[in-house]
């Protein structure tokens, strides 16, 4: 600033009288009559003065507080104070830290969950490494993870197991009779029941059904019939729909001449 703007700001001559107050940059603000000779304060006109001297352009608007945007817009009657706009400064200083601060503490939970994670990985790995049997002789396991449950329940269903030619598994199951007698039972039904079959298929033919396999295919039966009842429902009123209101009507015959 120039000595002679120095003086002007000090006796409050030239725009310097008009100049309503600064920023925390140095920047200042003046607010000037109307051109029209108004005296509303809403026609007046409001503009900055940069501290620095530089091209239009090279301006940045953003460094602007809000406060004092409002009030070159007119949207704000009172021109902010130096001591409003230090207040807000603090204010967004201290936002801006404790951003910074929650951002750090979501990073660190964050490490933490997932270092968790891994901890809980390993030792489910280390804990199936341990039920994986030595190589050695003796039978090929079922699974490769021997579970005791697992392996009583299927003491029951697999009686033997060994090495085929070929190196091929081979397993001797226990069947389940009951799910194949009603496999069978249901074949024999449709009549689609094979003639190598024939045994079960006389069984089945003799009534030898579980009262309760016949309760749940008379169920199974109902289900069908009313799907089909709906079905042929929704395919009459759909019918009814696409009627046009006019044959209703019965057309009347053509006089003869």
């Amino acid at each position: 600033m120039s000595l002679f703007q120095r003086l002007a700001k000090t006796l409050r001559i030239g725009n310097a009288k008009y100049i309503v107050g600064q920023d925390l940059a140095g920047n200042s603000y003046l607010e000037l009559p109307s051109l029209s000779g108004s005296l509303d304060p809403r026609h007046t006109r409001r503009s900055i003065q940069w501290k620095e001297k530089k091209e239009m352009g090279d301006y940045d608007q953003r460094s602007i507080p809000v406060q004092w945007v409002m009030w070159l817009r007119h949207t704000r009657r009172e021109a902010p104070s130096i001591e409003e706009l230090v207040k807000d400064r603090e204010r967004i200083l201290l936002t801006q830290a404790n951003a910074a601060k929650l951002a750090l503490e979501d990073k660190e939970r964050r490490e933490r969950e997932q270092q968790a994670r891994l901890e809980a990985h390993n030792e489910a790995k280390d804990r199936a490494q341990k039920l994986v049997p030595s190589s050695g002789g003796g039978p090929v396991p079922t699974s490769t993870v021997v579970d005791e449950n697992v392996e009583q329940q299927a003491e029951t269903r697999v009686p033997q197991q060994e090495q085929g030619a070929g190196g091929v598994l081979q397993q001797e199951r226990t069947p389940d009779q009951d799910v194949w007698a009603a496999s069978r039972a249901r074949l024999a039904a449709k009549g689609q029941l094979s003639s190598t079959d024939s045994a079960a298929a006389s069984d089945a033919e003799q009534g030898q059904v579980s009262a309760e396999l016949q309760q749940a295919m008379d169920r199974r039966a109902a289900r069908r019939a009313g799907r089909n009842d709906q079905d042929a429902e929704r395919e009459r009123a759909r019918r009814e729909m696409t009627k046009s209101p006019l044959d209703a009507f019965v057309p009347m015959p053509k006089a003869r001449r």
